[in-house]
């Protein structure tokens, strides 16, 4: 015989003789409907009777094998009290959808008795004080156990609140509510970001109207000004502010891309602060909120140097944030590149930056897939309050200007492979990665593009990097990027 149960049931070894040796499986089966009879007692919906009628079959056989005949009493008088322990235990544990503990469970039982025994006596409902004095609680404890009565019942979710239309809004979407606070924090940190571009006074005075609720006149005094210029610092503030935000509304990105990922704005502070590394603590707190710049998203293969047709104004140029570039220029059927990669500011034919009057024809070529951060009227504005930061941004396009100097000393050099040494070399140093087996140069440059960057023809530089190779001076690797060795650690390896 079997016997299921709603928690762990007895094994087999368990079911076998009393203490005294009578027949347990016997008891059991010939008092089972003593066991259904107590869980009928417990039930309250038609789908709890099975779950009930489980436990007290596990409750008649903890009975069956703790029963003694000898003590000359009946096993249904020895079985009921523990069968209702094992209900009740079951009641207590599973009938309350949230965790009450059971102190303030008898409570409710306690407050339950005195409410039906005062309407039964006053006819109306029983006020809180009559409760308490006639279960003896206190009146906090017959609020707790009221409140506590209450989560015996909750509503699905997935429910319809109201029973007589149950094809009518479900309990989630009648419950749930448009949570804002987002929102507004962006609002009030657009609104700082906002706050922090005006002036010293201009900011003061608008606190002081708007958060603070001064008259003009007030605000007039606490700055030392006239009404008059007061109210036309308001004016003029205000309207500041408006303009700001509504462009920051139809330009500025969502606050995730300001943090540097993908999207269509890039925050300078995050990709290059090397240029903000001489600002003050709060200064640089302000730089995160407002060094923010549009995203230039290039992909490899050739680029015909504009950003479409959105005048962004002339500002500075492009500043490469990541990714490699040759900006080649043709006098002659034979055209000269550069090589341009993070931290470089150049121009393009976008707008950004003073028209391009070279001589000549000008191609570009997006080696590695590039981002870049334009630097526009707009941006430039908000960084024209740090003096250090534009400082470091005219030394960008100084350092290109030693850059292209660099190249044509290396163009005028006799042999070609002394051309490619060098360029290498000075790859290395600026973008190169250091590995056990040298510097690791990461642009996958062709014999093409090296031609263009030594001054040399194309197979004039394959000869020369086949010499370069078998010295083991200059190493093409498998990704097609190039190795500088390590002469003196290659030494050291196979000596070891």
């Amino acid at each position: 015989m079997v016997v299921s149960a709603a928690s762990n049931p007895p094994d087999a070894s368990q079911l076998a003789l009393s203490p005294d040796g009578a027949d347990v499986e016997g008891l059991i089966d010939r008092h089972r409907g003593l066991a259904r009879g107590l869980a009928r007692r417990f039930s309250r919906r038609p789908d709890q009777l099975e779950d009930l009628e489980q436990v007290a079959y596990l409750g008649l056989v903890k009975a069956a094998q703790r029963f003694d005949a000898d003590r000359g009493t009946a096993f249904s008088t020895f079985a009921v009290p523990t069968v209702l322990g094992e209900l009740r235990r079951f009641c207590r544990d599973t009938h309350w959808p949230a965790h009450v503990p059971r102190p303030v469970q008898e409570r409710v039982r306690g407050v339950r008795k005195a409410e039906d025994a005062l309407l039964a006596r006053t006819g109306r409902a029983p006020g809180v004080a009559e409760v308490a004095a006639l279960a003896g609680l206190t009146e906090e404890e017959v609020l707790e156990a009221r409140l506590a009565a209450s989560s015996r019942t909750c509503l699905s979710l997935t429910q319809s609140p109201d029973r007589d239309d149950p094809q009518g809004d479900r309990g989630a979407e009648v419950l749930a509510v448009d949570d804002d606070g987002y929102q507004r924090a962006e609002d009030r940190d657009e609104l700082e970001r906002a706050l922090s571009e005006l002036d010293p006074d201009a900011r003061a005075a608008v606190r002081l109207r708007v958060l603070h609720d001064f008259t003009v006149a007030e605000v007039a005094d606490r700055l030392g000004l006239t009404p008059s210029q007061a109210s036309k610092l308001l004016a003029r503030s205000l309207a500041d502010l408006r303009t700001t935000l509504s462009s920051d509304a139809a330009s500025a990105p969502p606050r995730h891309a300001r943090r540097g990922a993908t999207g269509s704005s890039i925050a300078l502070t995050d990709v290059e602060p090397e240029l903000f590394e001489r600002l003050t603590r709060e200064e640089l707190a302000v730089a995160r909120r407002t060094a923010i710049a549009p995203r230039v998203e290039l992909q490899a293969g050739p680029w015909r140097g504009t950003l479409g047709d959105v005048d962004h104004g002339r500002g500075l140029g492009l500043l490469v944030a990541s990714g490699v570039m040759l900006r080649s220029l043709a006098l002659d059927e034979r055209p000269r590149s550069e090589i341009i990669g993070p931290g470089d500011l150049i121009q393009s034919d976008s707008g950004a930056g003073p028209a391009d009057s070279t001589p000549g024809t000008t191609s570009w070529e997006v080696v590695v897939p590039t981002t870049a951060a334009l630097l526009d009227d707009h941006v430039i504005d908000r960084l024209c309050r740090w003096p250090s930061v534009m400082n470091a941004l005219l030394s960008r396009a100084v350092r290109r200007s030693h850059e292209l100097a660099f190249q044509v000393a290396v163009v005028d050099l006799r042999r070609a492979e002394d051309r490619l040494m060098h360029l290498f070399a000075h790859l290395g140093d600026r973008w190169g990665r250091r590995t056990l087996d040298g510097i690791v140069v990461p642009i996958p440059l062709t014999h093409e593009m090296l031609a263009q960057l030594v001054g040399a023809h194309r197979p004039t530089v394959t000869t020369s990097l086949q010499r370069l190779g078998s010295a083991g001076a200059l190493l093409r690797r498998p990704d097609r990027t190039w190795l500088l060795p390590d002469r003196d650690a290659s030494s050291a390896r196979v000596a070891a």
